[in-house]
């Protein structure tokens, strides 16, 4: 009887010990990296809905905030499609054709980041938009964010659904389009 409670305790041990090995790494919204992430996110989206409604693309790619907000790679391949769309006297439209921050034409009202998940060395924000729009069932959007140089930075944008795709992939899509 001992000898079958010690086993037992000693099962639930384990179990507990390989959950916590699994969690581990998960990044949950609880650890303070996540945290941050999700504060960083959701003063860049707070900031940038007030700013993004009838703004100049450019201006808002000028700013101070979207320079500390974007990796280089990001904010250089945004203003090169930006300048190619300007550029275009085509009228067909040879760049995005949507707020990549937002993965919308029409923007709602705001913008939540509902959950913060470590995914290898970055952390995933997804976001829902709210308000003044039709009700999503899912995330419009994940923003990728990691630290660098001790910030936080959007590496990239990934936009769920039948056509899933990354905004990087897409700039780069469309600048060999260009071509």
């Amino acid at each position: 009887m001992i000898r079958q409670s010690k086993i037992r305790l000693l099962s639930i041990i384990i179990v507990f010990f390989m959950c916590g090995i699994f969690s581990f790494g998960q990044g949950s919204d609880t650890d303070s990296a996540a945290r941050g992430v999700r504060q960083f996110a959701t003063g860049f989206y707070d900031w940038y809905i007030k700013v993004a409604v009838d703004a100049d693309r450019f201006k808002i790619l000028a700013t101070q905030e979207m320079r500390r907000s974007l990796t280089q790679e990001l904010l250089q391949a945004l203003m090169q499609d930006y300048e190619a769309q300007s550029r275009d006297n085509s009228g067909y439209i040879v760049g995005l054709d949507f707020d990549p921050f937002l993965a919308a034409q029409d923007p709602c009202d705001r913008y939540e980041v509902r959950t913060v998940v470590k995914r290898g060395e970055s952390y995933w924000a997804e976001i829902h938009g709210v308000g003044g729009c039709e009700a999503h069932n899912g995330p419009d959007l994940y923003a990728e964010v990691t630290s660098r140089n001790g910030a936080w930075v959007f590496t990239n944008f990934y936009y769920p659904g039948p056509f899933a795709q990354d905004l990087l992939s897409l700039l780069k899509k469309l600048h060999r389009d260009r071509m």
